[in-house]
């Protein structure tokens, strides 16, 4: 039996959004030490950037256990602009591309026994009038959390 569906979803994550094709766009598996105008970071929040799991025995027998987690995610867009409009669309024009993925196939392509889905959608912008008159950022934080079954067949 798996002990964690966790490192299959991150490698789903990171993956398949970044085979989204979408222009200019980071993907990144944590942190990066490359700058873009655009980024999504998997596994990544403005607290510890931390993925914990909790598992229970779903059965008498210990044959399966139920995982449950949430992953966090960050979409950042900057521009030069003095619109705060610029990158927040963009921003969520990404996250309309996430979702469409995971809703598209909540199994995340068999890599769960279980669904994921996005949840807690947080948005933070440029507040600050001298960062503001360098350009924009908008930071949407979000989560992709997880109900998985483990089971001796999982992988």
């Amino acid at each position: 039996m798996a002990q964690s569906s966790i490192p299959a979803v991150l490698d789903y994550l990171v993956a398949n959004i970044a085979g989204l094709g979408l222009p200019g766009v980071i993907v990144s598996d944590g942190f990066t030490n490359k700058r873009g105008d655009a980024m999504v970071l998997v596994g990544v929040s403005d607290e510890s950037g931390d993925s914990s799991s909790v598992q229970e025995w779903a059965a008498i027998g210990n044959n399966a256990q139920t995982e449950s987690y949430d992953v966090p995610c960050l979409i950042t867009c900057f521009s030069g602009s003095v619109s705060a409009k610029v990158p927040r669309d963009k921003a969520f024009a990404i996250l309309t591309k996430v979702s469409d993925l995971i809703l598209t196939d909540p199994s995340l392509a068999d890599a769960l026994h279980g669904w994921a889905h996005i949840s807690d959608v947080r948005l933070t912008q440029t507040n600050d009038p001298e960062q503001a008159s360098e350009g924009r950022r908008a930071s949407v934080y979000f989560t992709v959390h997880v109900e998985n079954r483990l089971t001796a067949r999982s992988q």
